[in-house]
């Protein structure tokens, strides 16, 4: 997979890392999907994103409009199969608990998540 291919970025938690990973990639360009088990933890990260962005603008690192298209990009979800399919890259960030880590990874190995040939998965 060559870089100019990704468009769209999956990141599978949207906890203590993973709003912060979806943020950088929506404020790069990338249309972001965040999944997560809640609307109540994917509402959390919203903010903590429009929170975040707030703060790169007062201290001049982004602009507003920046700001305000990159958050724009940053779409969520609670379906790990939709994320999968519908993003070129995905990047699983999920607490460090051994069981959900390997939830994922098992899902798409199974045949209901195909891998496609132009897909990269970032397990961490």
């Amino acid at each position: 997979m060559k870089l100019s291919q990704i468009k769209k970025i999956g990141v599978i938690g949207s906890g203590i890392m993973g709003h912060g990973i979806g943020q950088t990639f929506a404020l790069a360009g990338y249309e972001v999907m965040l999944k997560d088990i809640s609307e109540a933890i994917l509402e959390k990260a919203l903010r903590r994103i429009r929170s975040n962005l707030d703060t790169f603008i007062e201290f001049g690192i982004t602009t507003p409009v920046a700001a305000r298209e990159a958050f724009e990009r940053i779409k969520t979800n609670k379906n790990l199969k939709a994320t999968a399919e519908e993003s070129d890259f995905v990047v699983e960030a999920l607490p460090e608990v051994m069981d959900l880590k390997k939830a994922p990874s098992k899902s798409w190995t199974n045949t209901a998540l195909p891998i496609r040939s132009s897909q990269a998965i970032l397990l961490a």
